[in-house]
């Protein structure tokens, strides 16, 4: 069987595989270093130390520049520690006393992100439509990354007989069937192993009538595992068959997206009432307080009045 016989979904040659799996460290560095500026809020800190292993000093001369250093680098080190967004060492300062005030976790707001203003102590609006929308969308979503992603890791070819109309898996020694639909009749699914092929019960017309597949593919296919020719094929399918990452890394950013965001606007409506009831009780609190000092008050009036 040669190459001619099926055809692959996806084909690339060695030489943009190799460039590919260089980039993939690259990329996972850059995408660290992304998180970290998103984190902190900038990337000060990367570019002082990157400055200090080229220049080999972190500090300033002059005493109004490391002064304005300490305090970005504190200001960066509270927003990377306690995810929170805060502009100045004020802005932080004032953050604390609210938590303080109001008796509040501050966990519960560091995880609505940019959902709570700091500079302003509010909560921005969340609906549940927003809610239902973003979880569709995750959903919609789900399918297509878990078929791109599962094709770029797979161990095996996918691939179609000239004179076939089915999809199946070409590994160097099974072939399956194409399975994504979970509702599926699992008695229609099927396996081919070379051990299979060995056999000396083994009928390719039986096989075939089970697969749904025609006799020559089911011998073309126990052929193929034992050929080193159409092992090499195989082998730079399956090497191709990585291109699949580049829709599926976008697809699962947005899956990850869409159910983060279900989450943190479930989050912010959560909290805004966590919010709202934590208000009620402080000022009920300062009701109590200021009914009790009032009381307090009102014997020693009287005892002015009679001394009178």
């Amino acid at each position: 069987m040669d190459a001619s016989t099926f055809e692959s979904v996806i084909d690339i040659p060695g030489w943009l595989g190799s460039l590919l799996n260089t980039a993939i460290p690259i990329v996972i560095v850059l995408i660290l270093l992304c998180y970290f500026h998103y984190r902190a809020g900038t990337s000060y800190g990367f570019v002082s130390r990157l400055y200090t292993l080229l220049a080999g000093r972190s500090d300033y001369h002059d005493g109004t520049l490391e002064d304005y250093w300490k305090k970005h680098k504190d200001l960066e080190r509270f927003n990377a520690v306690f995810n929170f967004k805060a502009k100045s060492l004020q802005d932080a300062h004032r953050l604390i006393n609210w938590f303080d005030e109001y008796d509040l976790d501050h966990k519960r707001f560091a995880r609505l992100k940019s959902w709570f203003d700091v500079e302003k102590l509010e909560i921005r609006e969340a609906t549940r439509t927003q809610v239902f929308i973003l979880f569709l969308l995750g959903v919609t979503l789900v399918a297509p990354t878990v078929i791109f992603t599962d094709a770029a890791l797979k161990n095996a070819a996918l691939i179609k007989f000239n004179d076939e109309t089915r999809w199946l898996w070409l590994g160097h020694d099974q072939a399956y069937s194409v399975t994504y639909n979970p509702i599926r009749d699992r008695s229609k699914d099927w396996r081919l192993t070379k051990q299979n092929c060995g056999k000396e019960t083994f009928d390719a017309e039986s096989v075939a009538s089970a697969t749904g597949l025609k006799a020559k593919t089911i011998t073309s296919i126990c052929d193929s595992f034992t050929n080193a020719t159409d092992d090499e094929y195989i082998n730079g399918v399956i090497e191709g068959q990585t291109l699949f990452l580049a829709p599926a890394l976008p697809l699962a950013y947005w899956v990850l997206i869409s159910f983060a965001g279900v989450f943190r606007r479930l989050s912010v409506i959560g909290t805004t009432v966590y919010l709202v009831e934590k208000k009620r009780i402080k000022t009920e609190a300062n009701e109590q307080s200021s009914s009790s000092n009032a009381r307090n008050t009102e014997p020693s009036q009287e005892t002015s009045e009679v001394a009178s």
